[in-house]
């Protein structure tokens, strides 16, 4: 989570005897936070059938927003990631009682993590910042990396990542030969990570091995919005294809709420994800990333 996140929690109870489950409806009560003003939540659950639910996330107002949202029943997690929510958003979950009573209970444990509205201000900021984008205008600073030198502002640097702060502030080497020589990241990396501090985005979208990638030199250089971004868009590209790739990469390791993501994913999927040959591979050469999925399988169990 981003310094500038915001999360919401709400928490409610569900109670019903079994077998007149289809068609009832609960809602938890209408909850709000003070550092996102004037926006409201409400959260609305009907139950399809016995073992199936709707979950339906509702804001006001209807500016477009994005958003992570998290929620347990009955300590099972569900991880959503929300991009552009203007309104309604539904998602349909399967339900487990443990309950042998002859009413069905329910606790909805819901985490609303709050990115921002799309339209804010830093967006129209980032829409002058990216002329200066790649551009020797007014830079006072070149980052160096084989026989490119990519022009950058010392400003925009440090104003995302206090390792290029201290870098600039203590007048160290690089500072004082107004360039940074960087051996160990690719190029085409570096500049993408460069496109984000002018343009707050990543155009065009990466898949997930360049993200990952990026991930790494946000946490290289401490770069905490990209880390969250990164964290959002790995979150919402997750598949059976790629989640293992993700839980392998050592900078996931500074983001732990993408690690239960991941590992939460793999529980959803673990029929198809424990025949994958990468999944052998992983648990021989790093039994210690699947014993939390082990162990939360064996309680969903």
């Amino acid at each position: 989570m981003s310094q500038k996140d915001v999360q919401i929690h709400s928490d409610w109870r569900f109670m019903y005897e079994r077998g007149v489950s289809n068609g009832l409806i609960t809602y938890s009560n209408s909850f709000s936070s003070n550092s996102i003003h004037g926006v409201k939540f409400d959260i609305f659950c009907g139950l399809l059938k016995e073992n199936e639910c709707i979950i339906v996330l509702s804001k006001t107002p209807c500016t477009p927003a994005d958003a992570t949202f998290k929620i347990l029943i009955n300590s099972k997690a569900y991880t959503e990631y929300i991009d552009g929510w203007i309104n309604n958003c539904t998602f349909k979950y399967s339900l487990t009682s443990t309950c042998a009573s002859p009413y069905a209970e329910y606790n909805f444990s819901c985490t609303i993590t709050w990115h921002g509205f799309k339209d804010s201000l830093p967006n129209a900021i980032h829409a002058n910042l990216k002329n200066f984008n790649s551009s020797p205008d007014l830079s006072d600073m070149k980052i160096v990396i084989g026989k490119e030198e990519i022009p950058v502002h010392k400003m925009i640097l440090a104003s995302y990542s206090p390792v290029f702060l201290t870098m600039f502030k203590a007048n160290m080497k690089e500072s004082r030969d107004k360039r940074i020589i960087v051996t160990d990241i690719d190029v085409n990396i570096m500049k993408k990570v460069i496109d984000f501090m002018y343009t707050g985005a990543l155009h065009p979208d990466p898949e997930v091995p360049d993200l990952l990638s990026i991930l790494n030199v946000a946490e290289k250089y401490e770069i905490m919005a990209l880390k969250a971004f990164c964290e959002r868009k790995l979150i919402k590209k997750m598949a059976v294809e790629n989640v293992l790739e993700i839980l392998d990469e050592p900078s996931v390791y500074g983001v732990p709420q993408l690690i239960q993501a991941a590992t939460g994913f793999m529980i959803d999927h673990k029929s198809a994800i424990m025949k994958l040959e990468k999944f052998a591979d992983l648990h021989r050469r790093k039994p210690e990333l699947l014993v939390d999925f082990v162990v939360r399988t064996m309680a969903a169990n």
